[in-house]
């Protein structure tokens, strides 16, 4: 039997292809100096059925100030679309997605791109996903 951890481990690891990914809260402010891009996988919900599911979301915070903020718009849509279509494909895996972890992987709303603020100065996509697992 799955555990969550292992799901939310497999999460890390698919969107570590894409950008450094943690599995926690989201933290406004979180890049480090070095970091360009981040992604953080938060839990929204576990559910106790049969299958489990977990709903997550998934931030992907892009530094979008100083000299990326010319084509910081740009980098986060392409980056964004690129993990969507990864997430699609992973979804047709069938009873074997994120490694064999998951009987069921999809989006379950439109991505969001989140502009930065006075605030934060990072422009974030968020992912709204369902992971169901036995």
């Amino acid at each position: 039997m799955t555990q969550p951890l292992e799901v939310l481990d497999a999460l890390v690891k698919f969107f570590s292809a894409f950008a450094p990914s943690e599995r926690g809260f989201y933290r406004s402010g979180s890049l480090g100096r070095d970091q360009d891009k981040k992604i953080t996988i938060q839990v929204l919900e576990l559910s106790d059925g049969k299958p489990q599911q977990l709903d997550v979301l998934a931030v992907l915070t892009h530094r979008a100030n100083g000299a990326l903020f010319e084509n910081a718009d740009k980098l986060l849509l392409e980056l964004a679309n690129e993990i969507k279509l990864a997430i699609e494909k992973e979804s047709k895996s069938i009873n074997s997605a994120l490694d064999g972890k998951a009987i069921e992987f999809a989006l379950t709303e439109s991505i969001k791109i989140l502009p930065p603020e006075p605030q934060d100065n990072d422009a974030k996509a968020v992912f709204s996903l369902r992971v169901k697992f036995k």
